[in-house]
Formats: C-alpha cells, sequence, structure tokens
C-alpha cells in the first residue's frame, strides 16, 4: 500500500481545505517539486506547485512514508533571466524581456504583489510589509 499524503492546491483555487489534491505515489517512479525560480528560468518548461504534507488518510496513516527531500535556493545575486534557448527551452518570446532582477529583488516583488503568499502552518495569512 502506497501512502497519500502529499497534496498541491490547483492554480486559481482558494487556499480552502475542499480544495486541496492529493498526489497519489506511482511504483518506480519520483515525485519531483520544483520551485518557482526554475518555473521562471525554464520559461515554464517546469512547474512549480504549491504544495503540503498532510496527515494520510485512514489505514495509510500506518504506512511508512519514503521521500527525500534536496531543498537549494539560488543565490540571493543571481539573475531571474531565462536559461539560455535549447531544445526544450524557447526564446523570449516577441514583447518579452528578459528578468533584470536579482533573486533578492524578485522575492520580494512577489511577496508585496502578492503572488507569493507568507503563511503560518496552522494556512493563516501572514501581511508583509516591504
Amino acid at each position: 500500500m502506497s501512502r497519500v499524503d502529499l497534496q498541491v492546491l490547483p492554480k486559481g483555487k482558494e487556499n480552502m481545505t475542499e480544495n486541496w489534491e492529493y498526489v497519489r505515489p506511482r511504483p518506480g517512479c519520483a515525485l519531483i517539486n520544483v520551485g518557482d525560480s526554475l518555473m521562471k528560468w525554464t520559461g515554464g518548461v517546469l512547474h512549480s506547485a504549491f504544495h503540503r504534507v498532510v496527515t494520510a488518510p485512514g489505514e495509510q496513516a500506518n504506512v511508512a512514508r519514503q521521500s527525500v527531500a534536496l531543498l537549494t535556493r539560488p543565490h540571493r545575486t543571481v539573475t531571474m533571466h531565462r536559461l539560455k534557448e535549447s531544445a526544450v527551452i524557447t526564446l523570449l518570446r516577441e514583447g518579452e524581456v528578459n528578468d533584470d532582477r536579482s533573486v533578492s529583488e524578485w522575492m520580494i516583488w512577489k511577496i508585496t504583489k502578492g503572488e507569493l503568499r507568507v503563511q503560518t502552518a496552522e494556512g493563516k495569512q501572514v501581511a508583509v510589509t516591504a
């Protein structure tokens, strides 16, 4: 039996308990969750997901969870320029410009614009001022 305790909040859905969806593990597969910076650098080829880990429902709560977490963050001075064009990563579209902000500037922008909502473990929003 697989343990299902990872949930994602689908894009555009309000952060309410009933909107979260379980991610079912597949045998022989690894689930890789990438952050917003990789999504930006790849021009949307890789997508980040708003996620959480909850207590598995029913009998699954008694099954051992297998996970490996490798958490990395780009240095605050790195720019948010899209990675070089490749067979997968496309050139900027007409009218699109590369982002010259540093990671620090980009994170502050995301928080002040309301795109990155800081919250407590209980899901309560935390007011952030820049």
